[in-house]
């Protein structure tokens, strides 16, 4: 009885809910005036006149609706206009390009047509130049990765002698200057300029101590080197090649011939015998290297050489 009952309510507000709907649907649909008879014929008449529509044209050709740019101008009408604006700006260079034409003459139109090319001929061969540049300083900087790299490892006394030939006692040193090619190319010496002589010291170059496996031995401070400067020519090698890896002695030899009053002065501290020069060479690029060689030899009471030692300073043993 009670699902009766609900059952009941629902239909009767569904039916109110359809007939309030009623009214707005005849309200939007049906005219004010118009009953409904009326509405069928008119019904009628259109579906009449479309039929006679549609047999009169079978074809209907649809143009797609133009696109409305921001400002309500479609797309087609935008590029009109943007055409028409450029048009008269074209017609207008054209103008002057023909009025140019016609005042120029021939041989100013020749003129100028060359000197157009001129100027790109000009720019094309700047061009060539500097990529040629850049080729041969590549293929030079190819050339000396490859290069020698010659270096003095070692200077040796050969034999020591006395001359008392003369009024004067003599005391001969003759120096080997041994050579190695650490590089990967051979080594063609140039040319080389080698000295061996006593050295002053000056008075307030300081001495001192450096251990060794024979005892100790005395060697110059950096401050108490000399500096020294060759001349842009030296001697010559017949014997000039240095194979890479190749150890070169015998070749660059010097002698140093001292008085006993030089070699007092340097068994008393007062000098020093320095054996110094420089070794041009080249490789395979036209570029000539260079290494310079300072190094110190000291005597003993006797006057032997007792050791040979390289300078501490950097630049009397440089290279490039």
């Amino acid at each position: 009885m009670k699902r009766s009952s609900t059952w009941f309510a629902l239909i009767l507000i569904a039916s109110a809910l359809l007939l309030r709907a009623a009214p707005s649907v005849n309200a939007q649909n049906l005219g004010p005036s118009q009953s409904l008879t009326q509405q069928g014929n008119k019904t009628a008449q259109q579906a009449q006149s479309n039929t006679k529509t549609s047999t009169s044209s079978p074809r209907i050709e649809q143009t797609p609706s133009p696109v409305n740019s921001e400002n309500g101008q479609s797309g087609s009408d935008k590029v009109r206009s943007d055409g028409d604006k450029d048009t008269p700006r074209l017609t207008e260079f054209w103008k002057w390009i023909g009025g140019w034409l016609t005042n120029v003459s021939g041989q100013a139109f020749f003129n100028l047509v060359m000197t157009v090319a001129t100027v790109f001929v000009a720019i094309f061969t700047g061009q060539l130049v500097y990529a040629t540049r850049k080729m041969q300083t590549a293929s030079e900087a190819a050339l000396h990765v490859n290069r020698p790299f010659l270096l003095v490892t070692d200077v040796k006394c050969l034999r020591f002698t006395r001359d008392g030939s003369t009024n004067e006692m003599l005391y001969i040193y003759e120096f080997d200057v041994c050579l190695r090619n650490f590089g990967i190319g051979p080594a063609d010496i140039v040319d080389y300029i080698a000295v061996a002589a006593a050295r002053n010291i000056p008075t307030e170059a300081t001495f001192a101590d450096h251990p060794s496996g024979s005892g100790t031995v005395i060697f110059l401070e950096p401050g108490a080197e000399p500096f020294v400067y060759y001349a842009a020519t030296g001697r010559r090698l017949s014997e000039s090649l240095v194979a890479p890896n190749e150890w070169a002695e015998g070749r660059i030899k010097e002698k140093a011939t001292l008085t006993r009053a030089d070699c007092d002065a340097v068994r008393n501290g007062k000098a020093r015998i320095g054996i110094d020069g420089i070794i041009r060479y080249r490789g395979a690029p036209k570029q000539v290297y260079w290494t310079r060689f300072f190094w110190w030899c000291f005597l003993d009471a006797a006057y032997n050489p007792v050791n040979i030692q390289r300078a501490l300073r950097s630049d009397l043993n440089d290279h490039s």
